[in-house]
Order: C-alpha cells, then structure tokens, then sequence
C-alpha cells in the first residue's frame, strides 16, 4: 500500500509544482486526472511517473536558475572559445549531505527492518564523489593545472590511509576470529580491497552457495572499486574535452544516457552484473559530473530572490524524495533499476540547491551534520567490518545491544581515525607533508603482500584446531562415498537438466532405484543416497533454487532475473526424468527442497533477503492468503503428475530443520558440552514449518498412494533440533546437511526403501 499511495502523492505534489511555475490551473486538473487514471488502471507505472515528471520539474527549476545567467567571464581568446571557470568554495552542505548518506547505510547494515532501504546511501555518495572530483578537474584544467600524476597522488592520499589502517586491523581481528578457509577468503578480497576490484571478484563469487554477505568484513569496497574505476575514465574525458563546453557536457550526457540503459538491460538478464559492474554504476557518478559542469560552468547567482526560490524548492524536492526512496524502497525492489532514480536525482537536486536553500543551511550545514559527514569515510570503512565480525562470532545471537556497541565503536574509531590519520596526511610543514605519498603507498603495498603470501603460503589459524574437532569423520565419510558416482552423460541417463546430475550404478538390474530430485536440499540430501553402502542405483537430478514444485518460479534477490525454474531445463527437465519408461525396474522417488520459502524467509535473522516465488502466470502474491494459495495449487499439481506413475513409490521428503545460527558460529563461541549441537528450540522450528506443512498435510488427503519421509524425527528430540551429533556437525551452513548429516538421512531410508 505504501508502495504505491507515497509515489501517487508525490505525482501530485510535482505535478502542482509544474503547474504553479507554469501559471496554468487547467494543466493542474489534466495532471491529477492523468494521475488518477495511472493509479487505478496501471498502479504498475505510478513510480516511473513520478520519477519522469520529477525530472521534469527538476530540468525547470535548473533552467531557472541560470535564466539570464552568461557562461562564466569569457577569455581574451575568441579563438579557443574557453569559458574561465569560477572557483568552487568549500560548502559545508555537501558535508552535511554524507551525513545524510552514511548514517541510512550504518542503520540499514545494524537494524536492517528500521530502515530496510538504507542502502541508497551509498548511490548518493555516488553522486557526490562524482560532484566533487569533475570540479576539481573542470577547474584545473581550465587553469591549466592539472596533471594526471597530481590527480592520482591526490586520490591516494585521500583514499589510501583509512583504507590501509582498516585492512590491517580487519586481517589482524580475522586471524583470531576466522577459520583458515574464511581467512583466505579474507586474504583475497583484502587483496582486491586494495586494487579497487573487490566489485569484479564478489561478481565473480556470486552463486546459490556462495559466502553470506554478513560474512563477509570486506564486502563494503565493491564501491570504492566502482569510484576508482570511474576516475580511469573521467579525467582523460574532462581534460581532453575542457576547451569545449557543449561538447563536455553532451559527453557527461551521452555517458549518462548509455550507463543507464545498460543497467536496464543487464538488469534484466543478470541482477547481480547489473549491482556489481562499473558501466551499470558509472551513470550515478555522472549525474555529479552534470551538476559540478553547472555549477562551474555558470556563475549561479544564488543571492538573487528568484534564484533562492527556487534553490528552496530544490532543497525541500530533494530532501522529501530522499525519504520517499528511504521509505519505499528495500531488499525486494529491483536494484539499481529505474529506482535508482531516486537517490540520485535527490541528490543533484540538494547539491544544486547551491547551498542556500532552508534545508541546506539548517538541515545539512548543521555543525553536528557536517562533523558526521566530515568521518563519513573513515565511519563506512568501519563499520561494516565490526558489524561483520559481530555477526560471524555471534550469528542469530547478535542482539540489539551488540549491534548498538557496534555502532558507537565504529564512530568512535572513525574519529579517531580521521583525526588522527587523514588530518595529519593533509598537514604541510615546510612544503612538505607530515606523511609522503610514498610512505602510504609502501603502507598498502605491504597490506597486499602480507595477503599474498599467505593466500601462496596458508597458515592454518588460531580456530582450525578446534573446526577440525567437530569435523573429523567427515573426511572417511568424503572417501567412503566417492565410489563409481557417475555424470548422468558418462551413465547414459538422458536429461535436458542444466543443474546437478549424478548417477550411481548397479549390477543388479532388478535392484529397486531410488530417484531424488530438487533443489539444494535435495542436492545436500543426495550426497549421502549417492553412498555405495546405500547398495541401491541412484539417480540424483537437482537445480539449485528449485523445489520440485510445477509452475513456480523464484526471482532473484533485488532483480528481475529468474533462477530459470520454470525453463525447459528446470523442473520441467526432472519431470520429463521422472516419467521415463520405467516397466521393468521399480522405483523410489524422493521430492525434496526448501519448502519453506513459502514464509519469504529463511529462519536465520542474518539472512535479510525475502525469497519471491510466483506462480505460472499469476502476478507476485502480495499477502499471506495468495502465497498459500499459489503454494497449494503447485503443491497439487506435483501430486498429479507424481501419484500415477508405473511401478513407482513416491515420497514427499519434508525439510530438515534451518538454524538461528551457522554451526560455524556454535564451534566459534566454544558452545561445547550437552547443549553444543547449535540448538535451536523445537517450537520455533516448528512454527517456521507450520505454513508449508499445513498445505502439504492438507492436499495428501487426496493422495493417500503418496508417502512422507520426515528428516526431522532423526535431528530433534521433543525440545530441541540439533546441527550436530556426538561431536560432530551435520549441516554446512544454516540450512543444507553436509556429507555427514546427509547419510545420517540416508541410512534411514535405506531401511525404510530396502
């Protein structure tokens, strides 16, 4: 509801705004009809609309303020057409503006549900950086100062120091917190922290199993990789095109335009290119870049009463659309689609707000503000990397408290660290700084080769000894089940399935074939059917993301991509499996996945992420009442096409219980003694389950030949649910067995099935 009432008023708000400028009541009227027709016809387009009459507004509003305002003093050189550029002063706005983007990011990343759509903070530094940099260059160039050295010596002192004491001080807390797997992941995107590529390597890592994002202490860099990539490109663009007004400004325009679309698109066939790659980023930055040519380009007269004006209404424009974005937007909306609009476009509008407008002398100039913008950089550097540390040691138990400690711990280092640190990098003594560009650069050098050498030389850490305790028979359990598993290909066995195909073979041609099909739950599951004790032909066929539910669909994270369930090769592929002709052999179906993502969630509060499943062609359920239904009629249709096939035994595997905590987590806190296998209380389990289950019992009525498999009597007595057994884990993560608890299962339906 919100979702779409904020966007329609705010349709009218503008559309008022454009028509008072225009003086025309009637174009008012024609407006809020046109509004009102939007919502009730295609509520669909009621964001687009407003975002495209936004900037509309907003392109009058720039047009007034440089009505009857020349191009800065012209040269004595007709000839060269160089327009002399205005010295920019130091606003303390701009300031206060990071403050504004910062703390939205430190709150969404310490209490997610307070303010789901924190994240847009960071596309507002985007817009800043971009500002600040294009009219540093703009402004050099014209007065022939610039250099491609000085740019950079500038960017590293600015850069380098924070960032090179954060990197040891997150290396040095990982050694004593982390595994020795997890440190050399920490090693690597050190490393890629410190080349500005953590962008291009987390693209590269993401997939179904890779790392949590809580997990990770360094994720925070991929936009510091996304500046620094765009500052190879922006000068060469200014300094080749700066004795060329027009033509600079139609390059900010055209990379603007062409940065824009291609998010759009990428958008569309990978959600996660299109967060991660610089050309799907670059356009925020050159939003910056278009308000910095304005502003140095015209000698804004922002004294002027008409100017102030509407330097005021940009300033409330921008102000009430920041919160519209913060209020609106959250981990389901596609992003950075057109919704990143939002910031973005806030963002230019307080920044060519010049400074005067109410909001920008009171809101944003406000001493308090301008001190939080002024260790806005040295605060983001901070403070992902203790929230990390405190989810990984602590997972689900991160209470409020920690989190809240977090918080002032890292303001607390970020003054520290700009006061001590970035102020002395930038004292001059005799022509000479306090700290050489040399001395920060040796810093980080050594920062990435402390982690290269252990990445080429790994040192087992401080917590390997005691991860090894509670892993030491998964390594017999690996060798014991590594025996003539074969590729469905190398087998014989005809699919279309594009995911995990695995097939164990048998000399008895009569033996009964077990058959387990799914998603990663069935995948974890298999491992252990795939077993040569288990003495049975197996045929594992599993697409990540895919319960064996027909005609639904799950959407990617904050995009419009699909995990392709429903393509030819998804579900369908296991389905035309299963019905394969099967009259001289008897079988044993096993369906199994993660049912649960009928509740959008998963149990463990870390993972923020809502799971959207859509069914057939029906639009998203938007309420509890229309995912259960959605859910039971693709439950049914599983049935259907399940309970008559020949010679055939169909099982319906419930889920194995999911954990408030990685087991990781348990091993880390030393949770050892009789409460040690990470428990998890069996009312909450199972009123996580109850949704699904319900559905599930409920339609079984009807198909009485359908039998059930429930992993869960093995891993919970009547109180609680365990992750692990005697000593040892049974799950990889929060959700999926390992080897260990997969045969655990699967022993017990080989007895079962014999």
């Amino acid at each position: 509801m919100l979702m779409q009432f904020l966007p329609t008023m705010w349709i009218l708000v503008v559309g008022t705004c454009i028509a008072y400028r225009l003086q025309n009541i009637p174009a008012y009227i024609g407006i809020a009809l046109v509004v009102a027709y939007i919502a009730v016809s295609y509520p669909e387009y009621v964001l687009v609309t407003a975002l495209v009459l936004t900037i509309a507004w907003v392109s009058v509003c720039v047009v007034d303020l440089l009505k009857g305002v020349q191009p800065g003093d012209q040269t004595d050189s007709t000839q060269t057409g160089e327009t002399r550029i205005q010295k920019h002063k130091y606003r303390p706005d701009i300031d206060g503006l990071r403050a504004y983007a910062i703390i939205p990011v430190v709150v969404y990343h310490a209490f997610p549900t307070v303010m789901p759509g924190g994240f847009i903070g960071v596309d507002v530094f985007f817009v800043i950086s971009g500002f600040l940099i294009t009219q540093i260059l703009i402004e050099q160039n014209a007065a022939g100062t610039f250099s491609y050295a000085g740019f950079y010596e500038r960017r590293v002192r600015r850069i380098f120091p924070a960032l090179a004491v954060v990197l040891v001080a997150v290396l040095v807390a990982g050694w004593f917190l982390l595994f020795s797997d997890e440190y050399q992941n920490l090693a690597t995107h050190s490393v890629a922290g410190s080349l500005f590529t953590s962008n291009l390597l987390l693209y590269s890592q993401v997939g179904y199993f890779a790392t949590d994002s809580y997990a990770l202490p360094l994720l925070h860099l991929w936009s510091l990789g996304v500046e620094e990539q765009f500052y190879i490109v922006w000068p060469v663009v200014v300094t080749v095109l700066h004795r060329h007004r027009n033509r600079l400004l139609w390059a900010f325009v055209g990379l603007v335009v062409v940065s824009f679309v291609s998010t759009q698109y990428v958008q569309m066939t990978d959600g996660d290119a299109a967060f991660y790659w610089p050309i799907t980023r670059f356009w925020e930055l050159g939003i910056g870049g278009i308000a910095a040519w304005l502003v140095s380009t015209y000698q804004i007269a922002y004294h002027e009463p008409h100017v102030r004006k509407t330097a005021n209404a940009l300033g409330w424009g921008g102000l009430l659309v920041f919160c519209i974005g913060l209020a609106t937007i959250d981990d389901t909306t596609v992003f950075p689609g057109y919704h990143a609009l939002i910031p973005t476009v806030s963002a230019f509008m307080l920044i060519m707000a010049g400074g005067v407008s109410w909001v920008s002398r009171t809101l944003l100039a406000n001493r308090l503000v301008v001190f939080v913008g002024l260790i806005s950089y040295p605060l983001y550097l901070w403070h992902w990397p203790i929230l990390s540390f405190g989810m990984i040691y602590y997972g689900g138990d991160f209470s409020t408290t920690f989190r809240l400690f977090a918080v002032v711990l890292a303001f607390v280092l970020a003054f520290l660290t700009y006061w001590g640190i970035e102020r002395r990098v930038r004292v001059v003594s005799g022509n000479r700084s306090l700290i050489s560009t040399r001395q920060i650069i040796v810093l980080l050098s050594c920062v990435v080769s402390i982690s290269l050498l252990y990445l080429l030389n790994p040192v087992e850490t401080p917590n390997a000894s005691r991860q090894k305790n509670h892993r030491a028979k998964q390594v017999t359990v690996q060798v014991a089940a590594t025996t003539e598993i074969l590729t469905c290909q190398a087998a014989g066995f005809v699919t279309s399935i594009k995911g995990t195909c695995r097939v164990v073979l048998h000399a008895d041609s009569e033996r009964t074939e077990y058959m387990i099909v799914g998603d990663s739950i069935a995948r974890s599951l298999g491992l252990g059917l795939l077993d040569r004790a288990i003495d049975h032909p197996v045929v594992m066929l599993a697409r990540d993301g895919c319960a064996p539910l027909p005609g639904m669909e799950r959407i990617r994270p904050a995009s419009t991509t699909t995990f392709g369930c429903t393509n030819a090769n998804g579900v369908p592929a296991m389905y035309a499996a299963i019905t394969q002709n099967t009259e001289n052999k008897q079988r044993v179906i096993f369906v199994s996945g993660l049912y649960t993502a009928i509740e959008g969630k998963k149990l463990n509060p870390l993972e923020q992420r809502e799971i959207r499943l859509q069914y057939r062609d029906r639009p998203l359920p938007g309420t509890t009442e229309q995912r259960a239904r959605d859910y039971r009629d693709s439950v049914i249709e599983m049935f259907d096409a399940l309970s008559n096939i020949p010679s055939t035994t169909v099982v319906f595997v419930y889920q194995p219980p999911q954990f408030l905590n990685h087991p990781n987590s348990c091993i880390r806190r030393g949770l050892d003694g009789g409460a040690w296998g990470c428990p998890v209380s069996r009312e909450v389990e199972d009123a996580f389950n109850a949704q699904y289950r319900a559905i599930v019992d409920d339609v079984l009525r009807d198909y009485p030949q359908v039998e059930t498999f429930d992993p869960m009597q093995f891993l919970c007595d009547a109180s609680f649910c365990y992750a692990a057994k005697d000593g040892q884990i049974l799950y990889r993560d929060d959700t999926h067995l390992n080897i260990l608890g997969s045969q655990l299962i699967a022993q017990e339906i080989a007895k079962r099935y014999p």
